[in-house]
C-alpha cells in the first residue's frame, strides 16, 4: 500500500477531510493559545490526544462544514472536549453498583438541564456549535436510558 493512501481511505469513509499534521499541528497550538492554563480563557490542561479526538469528532458530526482551524472549529472542539471531560469526570465519581444508579441518573439529569440552556443560548446567538450542544444532549439522553434500563434490571434481580 502506497504511504499516504490509508489516510486518503479514511477521509473518504468519513466525508470529512483530516488536517494535515502540519495543519494539526497549528491548531493544537492555536487551540491552547486559548484554553490551556495560561492561555486566554485557561480551562484545562489537555493532552495533544485529545484535542485530536475532538478533531476527529467534530469532522465526523460536521461532514458538511470544511476544517478551517478557526475560531468556530476552535470552539466547537473545546465544547466537545470538554463535554465528555465533564461527563466522564462526574461518572467515574461514582461506583457503578445498585444504589449509584440512581444518583449517575442524577446527575445525567443535571448535564441535561444545563445543556439544554447551551442549547437555547447558542439557537439565540445563532452560534456556529449549536449542532454539537444539540448533538451532546442527544448522546445524553441516551445515557440516561440505558442508565434506567440498568437500574431496573439490576432492582429486578434477585441476588
Amino acid at each position: 500500500m502506497r504511504r499516504g493512501t490509508k489516510t486518503a481511505v479514511a477521509r473518504e469513509l468519513t466525508g470529512a477531510k483530516m488536517p494535515s499534521s502540519q495543519e494539526m499541528r497549528k491548531f493544537i497550538k492555536y487551540f491552547r493559545q486559548f484554553y490551556d492554563a495560561d492561555g486566554l480563557y485557561p480551562m484545562c490542561n489537555l493532552e495533544d490526544k485529545d484535542i485530536i479526538k475532538g478533531v476527529k469528532i467534530r469532522l465526523q458530526k460536521h461532514p458538511d462544514m470544511p476544517f478551517d482551524g478557526d475560531s468556530a472549529d476552535r470552539e466547537i472542539v473545546r465544547d466537545i472536549v470538554l463535554g465528555w471531560k465533564k461527563m466522564a469526570k462526574e461518572l467515574t465519581a461514582y461506583k457503578y453498583n445498585f444504589g449509584s444508579y440512581v444518583d449517575i441518573i442524577r446527575v445525567l439529569e443535571d448535564m441535561k438541564k444545563d445543556s439544554l440552556n447551551d442549547v437555547k443560548e447558542a439557537k439565540n446567538a445563532n452560534h456556529p456549535s449549536l449542532r454539537t450542544y444539540e448533538d451532546f444532549l442527544a448522546d445524553l439522553n441516551s445515557l440516561i436510558k440505558k442508565a434506567r434500563i440498568i437500574h431496573s434490571k439490576m432492582r429486578s434481580q434477585t441476588w
